[in-house]
């Protein structure tokens, strides 16, 4: 008798198990297809989609980024009038231009506001940039008369350290503002300049020691007097 009931218990549980294993395959076949029928709805969508684009007669294109500042084109036309312009920074801008002739007017317009008012520090900062990196000897020299115009501290020191520059990166025009517009101790600066254009025979050695000497004179001139902060 517990034979039998043992036999029957192992029949049934060997059904169940049977039972389950279909179930399992049943329900992975109907995933399968239910996997299979959305893929086909995805392609028949793309597919109606291209059929529809082709008729309307346009086609898809890869998205592109805006262009960067750098890569879009400069405007078109006539420069800016830079001697109509009152804003020294839009002014300064203008420092940048690839015409020589353009920086040239930015920069002498530049000093002529300065006289008339303090310009900003970012646009005293651009006319030191062309000071000391113009390719333009006239832009050059109109950026350092600029800076001298401008009685500041700063542009002072910029124009004093150009004495401490190889004789043949000098800037005449440097020398000159100084003269006109500094104290006793750039008149000492001058003294030490002065000496060591001695053992230089160059001529433009001996047409900086004139200027330098006529600056050191207006200087004492003025008891040593500046007219600006150096």
């Amino acid at each position: 008798m517990k034979h039998s009931i043992h036999l029957y218990s192992l029949i049934g549980l060997s059904v169940l198990v049977v039972a389950c294993g279909r179930s399992e395959q049943s329900q992975q076949a109907e995933a399968e297809r239910i996997s299979q029928e959305y893929q086909k709805k995805v392609e028949a969508e793309e597919k109606a989609q291209e059929q529809s684009q082709k008729q309307a007669g346009t086609s898809t294109t890869p998205f592109k980024l805006p262009p960067r500042p750098e890569d879009t084109p400069e405007p078109v036309g006539p420069p800016p009038n830079v001697e109509l312009m009152t804003n020294p920074d839009l002014i300064a801008k203008e420092l940048l231009s690839k015409d020589s002739q353009q920086r040239l007017a930015a920069a002498t317009r530049l000093g002529v506001l300065s006289l008339q008012t303090k310009i900003p520090d970012s646009a005293l900062q651009r006319l030191i940039n062309t000071f000391n990196a113009d390719s333009d000897q006239r832009v050059i020299d109109a950026a350092a008369h600029a800076l001298g115009q401008t009685c500041h501290p700063t542009a002072m020191l910029v124009l004093s350290n150009n004495l401490q520059r190889n004789v043949s990166d000098v800037n005449s025009q440097a020398i000159v503002e100084l003269g006109e517009l500094a104290g006793f101790r750039v008149a000492e600066a001058l003294d030490v300049f002065i000496s060591k254009l001695d053992d230089s025979n160059s001529v433009k050695a001996t047409t900086l020691r004139k200027q330098a000497e006529a600056a050191k004179a207006k200087i004492l001139s003025r008891n040593g007097s500046p007219v600006c902060a150096s």
